[in-house]
């Protein structure tokens, strides 16, 4: 049988007891390391999963803010249709805040607590905030300041440089789970914001006039042949050998039913001009403001000097222009000719 060995010496025996107990104390020190370190590791792995869960919904909510800048700049401007863009982030179905609420619930997330919108196109409503006012609840900065987003002037940029900026902010509660509130660090109040800029795809458009004419007097024998409207010509004239009454031709010119795409008629400008050439002539007035425009065209007198001969005709040649502007620069205009015929009423026989 293998013999049992045996410390042969006081030393040895010493030893090994030391080494038991020092097995014995750095089990200890093991055990205390982990049961101070498990806390920090805790926090650790939570930071990391809630932090990535905080990346992962920053980018929904910067899907969101694209997704709300590219429906912006679709938008039609017209202002007899709602939504527009003018009012798009204002509460209603379809406007841009509820579009913007789907697409974040379409993607498992609450809806935002903020949408802002602001734009440099020449309509209403560069900043518009939905909901209004911002809730306390909800801290968000607003990129350019309320009033004059862009720092641009209010007039219509030049075609294809107008943008749009849509603002999302989106509460972290209810989307991040609150892991690090047992350690003193809550989510609160705190908030997601992404915001895109997209280029406006559609351009201011110029007034479309529409004009009318009626003659309010009319000398006698003098007939009208046309119709008034942009571009066209009306004339009067007598016929050969018939005497014109007293008096010149009066014409009040309508412009009331012109439109603008983005604004009502109120607030566009009309300007009226009268200019004639021929035998003296002359129109009172010879300009105007407003959407109506009344003015006397002097006609030419009777070319008749004796009954022995036919005189040529004696013509005054009117052009009367109107020039509307809308509020934010675009112009149209519309040019009406009048022609005033005046025959001989003795001719030759």
């Amino acid at each position: 049988m293998p013999r049992r060995h045996r410390p042969n010496s006081l030393a040895q025996c010493r030893a090994l007891r030391h080494g038991v107990e020092f097995g014995a104390l750095r089990r200890g020190v093991i055990t205390l390391e982990l049961i101070v370190a498990m806390p920090v590791l805790v926090i650790l792995i939570m930071a990391v999963v809630e932090f990535a869960i905080i990346y992962q919904v920053n980018e929904e909510v910067a899907g969101a803010a694209r997704f709300g800048a590219k429906l912006a700049a679709e938008i039609t401007r017209n202002h007899s249709v709602s939504p527009r863009l003018s009012n798009y982030n204002t509460p209603g179905v379809n406007h841009l805040k509820e579009r913007i609420d789907q697409y974040l619930q379409n993607h498992g997330l609450t809806p935002s607590c903020e949408v802002i919108l602001q734009h440099t196109a020449c309509v209403p409503g560069q900043y518009q905030e939905n909901p209004t006012p911002i809730p306390g609840t909800c801290p968000c900065t607003i990129i350019g300041g309320a009033t004059n987003p862009f720092g641009l002037a209010a007039v219509e940029p030049p075609p294809g440089e107008a943008y749009v900026r849509v603002t999302v902010v989106v509460n972290l509660s209810g989307n991040v789970p609150n892991l690090l509130a047992t350690f003193g660090l809550p989510l609160g109040n705190l908030t997601l914001q992404e915001s895109c800029v997209f280029r406006i795809e559609t351009n201011n458009t110029p007034p479309s006039i529409v004009v009318t004419g009626t003659p309010t007097f009319v000398p006698v024998n003098y007939t009208q042949t046309g119709t008034f409207g942009c571009g066209n010509t009306v004339t009067f004239s007598n016929a050969l050998g018939t005497t014109v009454g007293p008096g010149d031709v009066t014409i009040q010119f309508d412009a009331t039913g012109t439109t603008d795409l983005e604004q009502p008629p109120g607030t566009l400008s009309y300007s009226w001009t009268t200019t004639g050439v021929g035998f003296n002539p002359s129109a009172s007035p010879s300009s105007g403001t407003g959407t109506t425009y009344t003015t006397t065209l002097q006609r030419p007198p009777d070319p008749d000097t004796n009954s022995t001969t036919t005189e040529p005709d004696l013509i005054n040649t009117y052009t009367t222009t109107l020039t509307v502007t809308d509020s934010c620069g675009a112009v149209s205009t519309c040019v009406l000719t009048t022609v005033l015929i005046t025959r001989d009423s003795d001719p030759a026989p």
